[in-house]
C-alpha cells in the first residue's frame, strides 16, 4: 500500500501509506537508495511502525548529501540492543525488512550499530583521561539497560 505518487497502473487500488506530509513521497520517487519497484510491488505498506522513522531519516540523509553536494553519505542507526520497538515488529526483523526495499547503494549507506557493543565499549577501550572515563561510566549507568 503505497502513496499514489509511486503507484503504477497496476497499483492504483493501493492506499496511501507512510508519513504523507512534506515531500517524503516526492523524495522517494527521486531517491537512489530506495527501490521504487520493490516499494510498488510490496503487498503491504513497507513503512509501518518504526520503519516509517527509518524511511524518513534515510530520505533526510540523502537530501542533506545532495544539498551539500557530497559524493556519498552514510545513515547509521546507533541504538541499545534492547530497543525492540525499533528493530522488531510482531516477529518481523525490521532491519531485514528495511534492507529489502533499499537499492545496492542504500544497503551500502545503511548500518545498524549496537550502542553498547559498537560505540560505548569501543570508547571505553580507547579512552585514557579521567573525565572521559567518568562520563562513559555515568552514561552506561544511566542509559544502558543491565541484562542478566
Amino acid at each position: 500500500m503505497v502513496s499514489e505518487n509511486l503507484s503504477s497502473e497496476n497499483n492504483l487500488n493501493k492506499f496511501d501509506c507512510g508519513y504523507l506530509k512534506y515531500e517524503n513521497w516526492q523524495l522517494t520517487n527521486k531517491s537512489k537508495v530506495f527501490d521504487k519497484v520493490k516499494i510498488q510491488n510490496h503487498n503491504s505498506c513497507p513503512f509501518r511502525f518504526s520503519l516509517n522513522q527509518l524511511w524518513r531519516n534515510m530520505l533526510l540523509a540523502e537530501k542533506v548529501a545532495e544539498i551539500r553536494e557530497l559524493d556519498e553519505f552514510h545513515f547509521w542507526v546507533i541504538s541499545p540492543k534492547e530497543n525492540t520497538f525499533l528493530w522488531e515488529n510482531k516477529g518481523q526483523n525490521n532491519e531485514t525488512a528495511f534492507r529489502e526495499i533499499l537499492t545496492d547503494k542504500g544497503n551500502k549507506s545503511f548500518k545498524s550499530l549496537e550502542l553498547d557493543k559498537d560505540f560505548i565499549s569501543f570508547l571505553e577501550n580507547y579512552t585514557n583521561d579521567k573525565w572521559s572515563k567518568e562520563w562513559l561510566r555515568k552514561f552506561r549507568e544511566k542509559y544502558l539497560t543491565k541484562t542478566e
